[in-house]
């Protein structure tokens, strides 16, 4: 790990410009974005990674759930919905099954499931934080 001295971090301000030529001058290919010990950017940096979550949460959900239609398309409607309440709750299952509609929807659900729980862990995160230090309230 690099020691804290030499670690290179940028804020939330700093712009695209100015981190390129810092990774460029440090030759890094990584540079951590720091919240200052402020509120309102602590705040701003939750609300970040709570938006991206959000984002890929909903792009997973919008890849998986044509899928309904799809299998009950495939296997008819009971059948279909069936599978799709199958998948949805237990995608690992399905990863090696023999039909391919089932395995991309397979896939595609554990994407769905692995953006749900990291959605949840950003939300849990966002109020542990809020609940350690009460917006507006600057350490």
């Amino acid at each position: 790990m690099t020691p804290l001295s030499k670690m290179v971090t940028v804020s939330l301000n700093t712009g695209v410009g100015e981190c390129m030529e810092l990774m460029r001058t440090h030759q890094i290919r990584h540079l951590p974005v720091m919240a200052t010990e402020t509120g309102e950017d602590r705040n701003q940096a939750l609300q970040n990674l709570k938006s991206v979550a959000e984002r890929g949460e909903a792009s997973a959900r919008k890849q998986f759930t044509p899928y309904k239609a799809k299998l009950k398309d495939a296997f008819g409607d009971d059948e279909g919905m069936q599978a799709f309440a199958a998948l949805s709750a237990d995608p690992d299952a399905y990863v090696k099954d023999p039909r391919p509609l089932v395995q991309r929807a397979a896939t595609a659900a554990a994407k769905l499931k692995l953006a749900e729980e990291r959605l949840a862990a950003v939300s849990e995160q966002n109020v542990a934080m809020q609940a350690r230090t009460p917006i507006g309230c600057h350490a």
